[in-house]
Parts: C-alpha cells; structure tokens; sequence
C-alpha cells in the first residue's frame, strides 16, 4: 500500500481563494480584498473557514492530489496479474 499524506490548507492560501471569490470589499470608501478583510476583522471567523475546507490526500509516489485516502493509498499500486 502506497503512504497518504494529509494535506491541509494553509491560511495564505485561504486568504488567497476568499479573495478571488468575492473581490473587494469596499470599506469607508476604501477598497480591500476580501479575504484579508475577514482575516483582519474577523480571525475567529477566518479560522473557522480553515477548518472547514475539506483535507486533500496526496498519493506519496506521485504527488497526485484525492480528495479521499484510499484514492491516494490505492495511486500507485502496482495490479497484481490474475
């Protein structure tokens, strides 16, 4: 069996999707991106929304990204011949 390494969103990278999501925000007349503006003003809510995306699982032979473990672990396994 192929090793499934959890892959876990970092927070630029959160910060990142909200921002090409929703754009800017704009705040007394002034435009943010609207990531960084929930991660400034809100960083209880910012976290929260980390911890929800979904884990990703990547294959530990290729690299490739699964959404599930057994999609990772069973990448690169080699079929045995019936």
């Amino acid at each position: 069996m192929v090793d499934a390494i959890e892959i876990s969103i970092e927070d630029d990278e959160y910060e990142e999707m909200l921002n090409e999501l929703y754009g800017t925000v704009t705040v007394c007349g002034m435009e943010y991106d609207a990531g960084t503006v929930l991660k400034e003003v809100d960083p209880i809510a910012f976290r929260c929304g980390v911890a929800d995306e979904p884990i990703k699982w990547q294959c530990g032979e290729c690299d490739t990204i699964f959404d599930d473990r057994d999609g990772a672990e069973e990448c690169c396994e080699e079929e045995e011949d019936p």
